[in-house]
């Protein structure tokens, strides 16, 4: 058998090697030539496809886009290796359009196809996985990618490439929230075109980028500065076609600036530059989107909801999750602007379904706030005030969301490691079989040319091979399966071991955690009732009050020790000032809002000399801006005034009110005077505040109060106090003595409490009534 063999391989050898050489290599010619052909073919089936639809397929054209991706991966694999990196890469960016996990797959087997002294390329790769992350809303992932493409390309001092990773950078964080780091990268993206690349069409975009983040920060007013210097350059660099999010942009700002005017021309140019020159159909969403919310501010509902309808169409046929998302949310608010609820539940339900598809707890949010309005509009009132309260609890935890992003980035970074080896290996098995098919063809020919001498000892030869390999490959992984399986029974055994000790040393440092709290918490709490007794001090005296205004009540009660509604008194000259004031929060953060509160009117009244309601209210805005530094960071707090001044000499009451109304008991009716829909503080619309004048007689009585009583949640269906209840309540007491209103106050605030089955107070609450006699 052995001397059969060795003169078999002999013949082979000597006689048939050139033959096989000559066969070889012209089926290899022919086969090269028809697999180009055919790849040739396949991509202009792809081009034309994707230029016909514009990237927006339907399903039959997906999957046929799809087939033939997979065929031309197939050729290019078998045919074309040293191409293999430029088409996976190609794959992973049309997949992009129609299954971004699947395009991540594909970029990924491209890097590590890719040589690693290929610097560029590697860095090519990673930034466009990051940008496919980006598309799918997990911008943590996204920005660890673009990281890693920005330290490849700055090492290399490729100026081009570390540009465009820091504004990657700069949309993955806006889009995450975290705007101050989305500026820092677009600054640093636009020191890199003036300083290293000097290029007028990147600094162009980075000015743009700039100033959509400072709209995203409420600075609006800096944001058209940058919008427009991003214009300039494009109008003079003949780029009039690229400036159509850029006129949408400057429409949103205005918007937010309550200049409607300008707001509507810019979205008109904008609508018209889009028409003039085509191009993306997420541009015309976002300028409809705009003329949505721009008919809503007008009250035109049914456009608004016109333009809402056709931005969610755009979004779908894009497939983009995040912006029908958006359109979604909006649609549900205008429809229940309109009391159509059961519209308005609809498109909650629909956005339940899409939130679970994108990673952003700030959307959660607004879906839960939805939500937590329709069902009280349904009368579902135990359910609303459930998701209000989740509501308020997940903004809360938003602060700590950073955090928890650190930990994701570790296990993103383990979990590519561990698919980076997983691929190496399944290379490895791939060269593998592709030698092994090699040779197999080589004694396929060889057969056929030795025909009848060689046909039957190699056909013995060949199967006692194929069983030997295969018995060999069997006890292998016989072998390899058993190890595996021991291997992972100690290291399981370690593990529970080391569990086990973390969790007796977990116990022990929480029953120390705990008794550190208590001890802080009793410590806090003697704090606050000290701060308590400090802003009783503050506030004006009972006496204090009734030598200015008279007859009077004041029912306050605090939601915690201290409170952020106060209340502030002034005698002026022939003039006698008062205020209520419901500053944001309650507790510590609230009460050092009305300390601020009454130094400012103290300042503006007193200091100042300022008489007239609006100027006094316009001079606590700007002193609370100031103060809190809110024109250089994103703090937005502020507070909502009832504003009076009495002129006794001319029974007159003017009043000026910041989102609070005054309530005027007259004989036995009571008249609600609605104050202005603008607040103090940052992020309020600027409008001028309306004075109201009126004439009193005596024995009318002068009510204003904060939002804590009527917010309150209570009675038998667990629902809001509201307005209409309260003016009729104090319809039903205004006619009797001061005492007993206040008492009368109280009691139904109690009662109406009560009637939770978990009662607790909502908010901070002050009610300040005064009574007009013949000597006021």
């Amino acid at each position: 058998m052995t001397f059969l063999r060795s003169i078999t391989l002999l013949i082979g050898v000597l006689f048939f090697s050139p033959v096989y050489a000559v066969v070889n290599n012209l089926t290899e010619e022919l086969s090269l030539d028809s697999a180009q052909y055919r790849i040739d073919l396949i991509q202009q089936e792809i081009d034309t496809l994707l230029a016909k639809t514009k990237g927006a397929l339907n399903i039959e054209q997906s999957d046929k886009l799809r087939h033939l991706l997979d065929e031309k991966l197939t050729l290019v694999q078998e045919y074309q290796p040293t191409k293999k990196t430029e088409t996976l890469m190609s794959l992973g960016k049309v997949y992009r359009k129609i299954n971004p996990r699947k395009a991540i797959d594909y970029f990924s087997q491209a890097y590590l196809a890719t040589d690693t002294t290929n610097r560029f390329v590697r860095g090519n790769i990673l930034s466009s996985i990051g940008i496919t992350y980006n598309r799918l809303g997990e911008y943590d992932s996204a920005i660890l990618f673009f990281e890693q493409s920005l330290q490849i390309r700055e090492v290399d001092q490729d100026w081009e490439g570390v540009s465009i990773s820091y504004n990657n950078l700069g949309t993955s964080y806006s889009r995450k929230g975290n705007l101050r780091l989305a500026i820092d990268c677009y600054i640093k993206d636009l020191n890199i075109n003036n300083e290293k690349i000097k290029d007028d069409k990147g600094k162009s975009t980075s000015f743009a980028n700039i100033g959509f983040l400072y709209f995203d920060l409420g600075d609006h007013r800096r944001s058209i500065e940058y919008l427009q210097k991003s214009i300039d350059i494009r109008l003079r660099l003949d780029l009039e076609e690229r400036c159509v999010m850029l006129f949408d942009g400057l429409g949103d700002n205005y918007l937010y600036l309550g200049d409607f005017a300008a707001s509507k021309k810019y979205y008109d140019k904008a609508l018209k530059l889009w028409e003039k020159y085509g191009g993306q159909s997420f541009n015309k969403a976002q300028i409809y989107e705009g003329l949505s919310e721009w008919h809503s501010t007008q009250s035109d509902y049914e456009q608004a909801i016109f333009y809402a309808l056709e931005t969610d169409q755009l979004y779908t046929e894009l497939n983009n999750v995040r912006g029908k998302l958006e359109s979604q949310l909006t649609l549900g608010n205008l429809y229940l602007k309109q009391s159509k609820i059961y519209l308005a539940r609809e498109y909650v339900e629909k956005a339940k379904v899409l939130i679970r598809q994108i990673h952003s707890e700030a959307k959660r949010a607004d879906l839960i706030k939805l939500e937590s309005l329709v069902l009280d509009a349904e009368g579902s009132y135990r359910q609303a005030l459930s998701l209000m309260n989740e509501f308020y609890s997940l903004k809360d935890s938003l602060a700590g969301v950073e955090k928890v992003r650190q930990i994701q980035e570790l296990q993103i970074q383990y979990k590519i490691s561990e698919k980076e080896q997983e691929n190496r290996l399944l290379k490895r098995e791939t060269l593998l079989q592709e030698k092994l098919l090699n040779r197999q063809r080589f004694s396929i020919v060889v057969i056929l040319i030795a025909a009848i001498i060689l046909l039957i000892s190699m056909i013995i030869l060949r199967k006692h091979q194929r069983r030997t390999a295969t018995l060999n490959r069997e006890l292998k992984l016989k072998n390899h399966e058993i190890n595996e399986v021991n291997a992972e029974v100690t290291q399981q055994a370690e593990e529970l071991t080391q569990i086990n000790t973390q969790l007796e040393e977990n116990h022990q440092a929480l029953s120390q955690a705990y008794t550190s709290i208590e001890d802080k918490n009793k410590r806090i709490t003697e704090s606050i009732n000290y701060a308590k007794n400090i802003q009783r001090a503050l506030l004006p005296s009972e006496e204090e009050i009734t030598e200015v205004l008279g007859e009077h009540f004041i029912f306050y009660k605090p939601k915690d020790i201290v409170s952020g509604d106060v209340y502030w008194v002034h005698q002026g000259i022939g003039e006698i000032y008062w205020a209520m004031i419901d500053c944001t929060g309650h507790g510590v953060p609230g009460a050092l809002m009305g300390m601020l509160a009454i130094s400012a009117f103290n300042e503006a009244v007193k200091d100042k000399g300022i008489t007239d309601l609006s100027s006094i209210l316009e001079a606590v805005n700007l002193k609370v801006i100031q103060e809190l530094r809110q024109q250089n960071n994103e703090n937005n707090d502020g507070m909502e005034v009832a504003l009076c001044k009495w002129i006794p000499s001319q029974r007159k009451l003017q009043f000026a009110g910041a989102r609070e109304p005054l309530c005027l008991f007259r004989d036995g009716q009571v008249q609600l005077i609605k104050g202005d829909r603008r607040g103090l503080g940052a992020g309020n619309r600027e409008i001028p505040f309306t004075l109201h004048e009126m004439i009193l007689s005596q024995g009318d009585m002068v009510y204003t109060f904060s939002d804590g009583y009527q917010d309150q949640f209570g009675g038998e269906k667990e629902e809001r106090f509201k307005m209409k209840r309260l003016t009729a309540l104090l319809e039903k007491i205004g006619g009797l003595p001061l005492e007993n209103q206040k008492i009368q106050l109280e009691e139904y605030h109690n009662q109406w409490l009560s009637g939770m089955q978990s009662p607790f107070q909502v908010d901070d609450i002050l009610v300040m009534g005064i009574k007009i006699s013949s000597s006021s």
